[in-house]
């Protein structure tokens, strides 16, 4: 009686084991090829705020932009330069110190809309950011970005996780170059 009690158990087990739910595992590339959809289901969107023309993010942007650089299909970076700076251009070698806002592109919960989300920002601290601009260190989409700028110029950068160092989320960043060395 105890053996058919447990070999019961065992095939109920096994069928509510079998008959669960089981999520189907995702290889890299598919991730990639989600977050590059949601990247351009995001950039093909329409702003409310300030958009008379009703251009989309993307044609926003560089509407707003004072130079743009889409590398989009080489590296994946898009860049929108905002405010070109009067100091010295940010070269290899030299120590940045930089203030930024980060966003990552996710679908709203409620909505399943794509949507720009802040998590971080270093407006609130007293020191800006240092690095020395070409170090392997900075995640290869900050420092080329920064490397486009001047002491004093502010730009968005919407940087893949290839290059953002990011688990396939897709980060937009805004910089602003605070200090350059000499």
């Amino acid at each position: 009686m105890t053996k058919i009690l447990i070999k019961s158990i065992a095939l109920i087990s096994l069928i509510v084991a079998v008959s669960c739910k089981t999520e189907k595992i995702q290889t890299s590339r598919q991730l990639l090829a989600q977050e590059q959809e949601l990247l351009e289901e995001f950039l093909d969107m329409i702003p409310s705020e300030d958009n008379p023309d009703n251009l989309n993010y993307k044609d926003y942007w560089t509407s707003l932009a004072v130079d743009t650089i889409d590398k989009s299909l080489e590296t994946g970076l898009i860049y929108y330069e905002l405010e070109t700076g009067e100091g010295d251009k940010v070269i290899a070698g030299k120590e940045v110190g930089y203030r930024f806002v980060s966003y990552y592109i996710n679908r709203n919960d409620t909505s399943n809309v794509p949507e720009l989300v802040a998590y971080d920002s270093n407006y609130g601290e007293i020191n800006p950011v240092y690095y020395t601009a070409g170090d392997d260190n900075q995640a290869t989409g900050i420092d080329y970005s920064l490397r486009q700028m001047r002491k004093g110029g502010r730009s968005r950068a919407i940087l893949p996780s290839t290059i953002a160092g990011t688990s396939y989320l897709t980060i937009v960043y805004d910089f602003e170059v605070t200090y350059l060395s000499k």
